[in-house]
């Protein structure tokens, strides 16, 4: 679909031994016209060898305005280079994110990618890291804040071709009201790709009776000298560290805020860039409409 209607996109080249400190960012604004739109766009990222880069893509949208953003992503990491890729969902609860991303890395390339979301009324991303050559290694790390009726898919697959190559993956959810989070990991290690390691982990936190959760983790190992591990766990908040923060004068909503966010700053901490922490930080105290949190943030 995204090949058949795109118009225009984005390429971005970084020459070899090029690295660039200051971030890039791709900002994806949709449903401004006050009309149903349907974008395509496609986003080509090209890393030379030894180059260096981040790269933000933030998806915003107008209240009120359904729509449609369908974008195909292909990034290209040549030998040694090094790509920190942010994504953050930040739009309107009637809006539609579709995005299918393939990275290739050649070796000793480095990919790591930060993935957060906290709007849309669906939002879906499918990642696929190809490790092709030795020492290559990907991070994969995400937070999905599901609330109202927001449903929000992650499906991410590290395939691992070649021999003493690398992944981390670390995924959180957060469901509340009726919200729904996915997400589905899956390691791949071709035949005699020896010498792997790979591990991937996804916590969830399940505020509502009516939230949902699903978490799918899958090894697939055609190799047999290798250190993979997967796991998943969904619960509440803990009942003994809330009644902890409340016998220390702490309300027990102000309890509840504290624990979440908690949770979720795990996996913002990850970030490099103090102002897109602060930021995310402040998203995650609106979604809980936390006074208490938007206090302790104020500089």
């Amino acid at each position: 679909m995204n090949t058949a209607l795109m118009r225009d996109g984005v390429l971005i080249e970084v020459a070899d031994n090029a690295q660039i400190s200051t971030p890039v960012t791709i900002l994806h604004a949709f449903g401004l016209t006050g009309a149903q739109r349907s974008c395509q766009p496609r986003v080509l990222i090209r890393l030379g060898a030894h180059a260096e880069l981040t790269l933000i893509e933030q998806h915003v949208s107008m209240a009120g305005q359904q729509s449609l953003n369908n974008e195909v992503l292909e990034i290209t990491l040549g030998e040694n280079a090094k790509l920190n890729h942010v994504i953050l969902g930040e739009t309107a609860d009637d809006s539609f994110v579709i995005t299918a991303a393939w990275a290739a890395l050649a070796r000793d390339a480095h990919y790591r990618s930060l993935n957060y979301q906290f709007g849309g009324k669906l939002t879906r991303l499918d990642l696929n890291i190809s490790e092709n050559d030795t020492g290559a290694h990907s991070d994969l790390i995400g937070l999905l804040m599901p609330r109202g009726h927001q449903h929000m898919d992650t499906h991410t697959r590290i395939h691992h071709n070649s021999a003493h190559t690398t992944s981390n993956e670390h995924y959180r959810a957060i469901a509340d009201e009726h919200g729904r989070a996915v997400f589905k990991g899956r390691i791949l290690v071709a035949q005699d790709a020896q010498k792997i390691e790979a591990y991937q982990s996804s916590a969830n936190l399940i505020l509502s009776d009516n939230a949902e959760i699903d978490a799918k983790p899958e090894l697939e190992i055609y190799a047999d000298d290798v250190k993979c591990s997967h796991g998943a766990t969904i619960g509440q908040l803990d009942k003994e560290a809330l009644y902890y923060l409340q016998s220390r004068g702490i309300s027990t909503s102000q309890a509840r805020e504290l624990l979440i966010f908690g949770f979720a700053d795990e996996v913002i901490n990850h970030l490099e860039h103090p102002e897109l922490r602060a930021h995310l930080t402040r998203r995650v105290a609106g979604n809980l409409a936390s006074t208490l949190l938007e206090d302790l943030l104020k500089p």
